[in-house]
């Protein structure tokens, strides 16, 4: 594998204000390889002086822009390369900005490496993705430094950083090949919203049957119908005339939903529970639906997301 292409993106707010405030803008850093495995890193420093340090032409061996130094090296040499940037920028470098610098794209090296598991052993790679459980065998989704999840059969890999709130999450599908980096500025958890939503694009995720199901009830509520033959009685009484109106009034104006999907599911009292999360651009709703056996739907309630 070899670096194709080392880019230094910047992103700004259209109003940058007067205030001590690094979310206004960031410096993202993008490390392409001939394999298609992108690794990304982020640099909290002046976005422009960054931005030329890495994209500098070569002036001579100790004066030398990073981008330059990369292109067709193995970006799992990590060790080496931090070491080559650091003493072909010597007459410019070796603290401040430069050495910011390297620690973006050095972030970027460690994202692929950990998509393509090529640096530590084997070994190490199993223990930090492996699930730390408590004496009582209850998991923790939390393995050496990282959470460790399941996003429908892919594996997830993730940390959530923070200034004032939750507002990055890096996500790395170690078994697909596929990260996905947010950052946001805002105090919310909108960082790992977003994440997921990229996840769905990237993955290529497909609904379950289940999920299917309630979208289309969900659908058809927005246009004031229900598939009563869905419905055990008590379920299709709640659904009335105008209730269906009333639905029709209430969701009909927030048109199709960016993302759908289950959250959750578990048996109780003879019948299935399954959670759903809704997500629109300015809110989030949540459905909850219990199932009898022969699969007949005992209730499905929509209300505003916690």
């Amino acid at each position: 594998m070899k670096i194709t292409d080392v880019e230094a993106l910047y992103l700004r707010l259209p109003e940058i204000q007067q205030r001590t405030d690094s979310s206004q803008d960031a410096l993202l850093i993008k490390v392409s390889t001939d394999a298609g495995i992108t690794g990304w890193g982020e640099v909290d420093g002046c976005p422009w002086v960054v931005k030329a340090i890495v994209e500098a032409p070569y002036s001579h061996t100790l004066v030398t822009g990073l981008k330059s130094l990369l292109i067709g090296e193995d970006p799992m040499d990590t060790g080496r390369l931090w070491n080559k940037m650091y003493q072909s920028t010597l007459y410019y470098g070796r603290q401040g900005a430069v050495v910011q610098a390297m620690a973006g794209i050095d972030l970027a090296l460690w994202d692929i490496s950990l998509m393509t598991q090529s640096v530590l052993k084997p070994e190490s790679y199993k223990q930090m993705f492996t699930e730390v459980k408590l004496k009582n065998g209850q998991g923790t989704h939390y393995g050496l430094g990282v959470e460790v999840l399941n996003r429908n059969g892919h594996r997830d890999i993730e940390h959530s950083g923070e200034v004032t709130g939750f507002v990055s999450d890096n996500v790395v599908y170690v078994d697909d090949g596929v990260a996905v980096a947010v950052l946001t500025n805002h105090m919310e958890s909108g960082a790992s919203q977003i994440a997921d939503l990229a996840a769905e694009t990237v993955l290529g995720e497909r609904r379950s049957p289940t999920e299917e199901q309630a979208l289309n009830i969900y659908r058809g509520l927005q246009k004031g119908q229900i598939d009563r033959s869905l419905l055990a009685p008590n379920l299709s009484d709640y659904f009335s005339a105008q209730a269906l109106s009333d639905f029709k009034d209430s969701l009909g104006p927030l048109g199709e939903p960016l993302t759908f999907r289950q959250t959750g599911e578990m048996l109780r009292g003879g019948m299935t529970f399954r959670g759903y999360r809704v997500i629109y651009p300015t809110r989030g709703l949540r459905i909850t639906t219990y199932t009898y056996p022969d699969g007949k739907l005992e209730q499905y309630l929509v209300g505003p997301a916690d």
